[in-house]
């Protein structure tokens, strides 16, 4: 199989030829702390620029990328160095505002901007209406001239071609709504919440409909999301995601489902597992990333329980403890487990947790990428 077979084979829950492999995404990335590390071992010398200003992450090389055996690449619609532009230093650290208005900091000794001034945090539902959100005719160009350009550089290639992760609604509500004030909001104040929602999800379909004019059938997979759970629980209960967000979640879904033929990638963090059924009904074909660390994301239940219904990407080994502090034979060892627990079938795509951290040596990087390549065929192999 070429690579794009490989994944869609995944997504499709059938045997691909082997696991396919994954890196370089918004959630699916590399820290640019991590990437000097590992540059360095390889003795290359690269650039390493700004992919995402928050988490700080950077762009894998095509040399890398091909090096790792990754089977995926990513299409952005937005320039991370030029976002780079908009920090301003501080005595207080390094801030930044997104185009919704929130406001981060990072300090000197930081890794990443965490935030610190959520802009509708007082307001109310007559301040919200009249709020400016981010439009998307002003970044039409934008998204037109990267999706040419990422067409010129991938179209007719064999790799699986994938977008950073777009569609949020409910994190983007409490980014923007203050994450207390959000929570609380959900049980008090459901107009605010509702009318909120619905302002995020119409900019999410203007900016699809703008997307897919231009990418036509380019795209095999939308990485979207929303981050619905914590290390040991859901954020929000079962029945208010269901009454509330939900409902949004499938009207994206269902537009995109509508308008391309590209498998939806859904990522949270986090105590998943009650709502996965959820997901896959409202059109999620793979769900990321797996925190195998997290209340009842045992990798073996999760395929036992849900692998007839979704595709899970990521979850090849934990970001928590044994990518950071393992030696390279115990990540061999963890990578080995999460294939051996999540590959059979079908149905996984090859992820270490959510991004690669700064923390992460560069050693242990190159012992997963080479097991999940190996064993990720010995795995079918073994049919």
């Amino acid at each position: 199989m070429n690579s794009k077979e490989r994944v869609l084979s995944a997504l499709n829950l059938t045997p691909p030829d082997r696991v396919p492999i994954d890196l370089g995404g918004y959630v699916t990335g590399i820290s640019k702390v991590a990437y000097r590390n590992l540059c360095d071992l390889l003795n290359r010398k690269e650039e390493v620029v700004t992919l995402d200003v928050v988490q700080q992450l950077t762009y894998p090389s095509e040399e890398v990328l091909q090096l790792l055996n990754v089977d995926t690449r990513y299409l952005f619609t937005t320039d991370g160095t030029t976002e780079d532009e908009k920090i301003t230093d501080t005595p207080q650290g390094k801030l930044y505002v997104d185009g919704w208005g929130v406001t981060r900091k990072m300090s000197s000794s930081g890794l990443y901007f965490d935030i610190v001034d959520s802009p509708l945090s007082d307001a109310t539902i007559d301040e919200l209406d009249e709020y400016p959100l981010p439009d998307v005719s002003e970044q039409k160009d934008e998204v037109v001239t990267a999706v040419r350009d990422f067409k010129k550089k991938y179209g007719g290639s064999n790799f699986a071609l994938t977008t950073q992760i777009f569609g949020s609604v409910f994190e983007l509500s409490w980014y923007m709504r203050g994450f207390e004030r959000f929570l609380t909001d959900l049980h008090v104040n459901k107009a605010f919440v509702g009318l909120l929602l619905d302002k995020i999800v119409e900019y999410w379909l203007d900016f699809f409909e703008v997307l897919f004019s231009e990418a036509e059938d380019l795209l095999d997979v939308i990485m979207v999301g929303d981050d619905l759970a914590i290390q040991n629980s859901l954020l929000i209960s079962p029945d208010i995601y269901r009454e509330i967000v939900k409902p949004r979640h499938r009207r994206i879904y269902d537009y995109i489902k509508s308008n391309s033929r590209a498998h939806i990638c859904y990522h949270t963090c986090g105590a998943i597992s009650p709502l996965i059924e959820d997901l896959a009904e409202i059109g999620v074909d793979a769900l990321n990333p797996v925190q195998v660390s997290a209340s009842g994301m045992d990798t073996e239940r999760l395929k036992e329980d849900f692998g007839d219904v979704i595709a899970f990407w990521g979850g090849g080994v934990d970001t928590q403890s044994v990518f950071p502090n393992g030696k390279p034979e115990e990540v061999r060892q963890e990578v080995k487990k999460r294939i051996g627990d999540l590959a059979p079938g079908g149905g996984f795509v090859f992820n270490p947790v959510h991004n690669i951290q700064a923390d992460v040596p560069p050693e242990n990087i190159l012992e997963a990428y080479s097991i999940a390549r190996s064993y990720g065929q010995e795995v079918y192999n073994k049919r």
